[in-house]
């Protein structure tokens, strides 16, 4: 008990507050509820999809999948990647497609859907892992700690922050061209 007593005495490490402190300044943007469906926020063309908010433009299939129709959704395997690994899919999909920033990825939330906290008519590939590890996507954003980034699952639309070294599922994004 001691032991505990003298860690809570020592200063707070600066990158495990700014980490914090991103956490806690996502938190009003994760309580806005958000539609399960809003055909008026994406222009959907093929396999890529619009935001009309942000202008971002997603791929609707993760990474490893492939869009065989308004019909048939997502197809194939999905990838799992570490980051690194995951930035080289990004790089194969063509030069303008990257890895989405926390803000971008957890703007794709919609938590009065259930499982998973997305829409699926936009996104009908999202993986539910019944073992309870969830539906985690890696964002690029750095969690400030520990060589950790920021991590999104659409099984419910929480964030966390994970290790480099795991593989997760991958969303890929572009800004368009102007």
């Amino acid at each position: 008990m001691n032991h505990f007593r003298n860690m809570l005495r020592q200063p707070i490490h600066p990158t495990l507050l700014l980490a914090l402190a991103i956490i806690l300044c996502a938190q009003p943007a994760l309580a806005q509820p958000r539609p399960c469906h809003d055909p008026a926020r994406f222009t959907l063309d093929e396999d890529e999809a619009t935001d009309r908010t942000t202008g971002l433009i997603w791929k609707r299939c993760s990474a490893g999948l492939e869009w065989l129709g308004e019909t048939d959704g997502c197809g194939g395997e999905i990838a799992v990647a570490n980051p690194q690994s995951a930035a080289e899919l990004a790089h194969k999909a063509g030069p303008s497609w990257r890895l989405p920033t926390a803000d971008e990825l957890i703007g794709l939330v919609a938590r009065g859907c259930g499982e998973p906290a997305i829409d699926t008519k936009v996104f009908p590939d999202v993986p539910l892992d019944p073992g309870g590890e969830g539906s985690l996507y890696w964002t690029i954003t750095d969690a400030g700690m520990l060589d950790m980034t920021i991590t999104i699952d659409f099984r419910d639309g929480s964030y966390d922050m994970h290790s480099r070294g795991l593989n997760y599922y991958v969303r890929l994004v572009r800004t368009p061209q102007r």
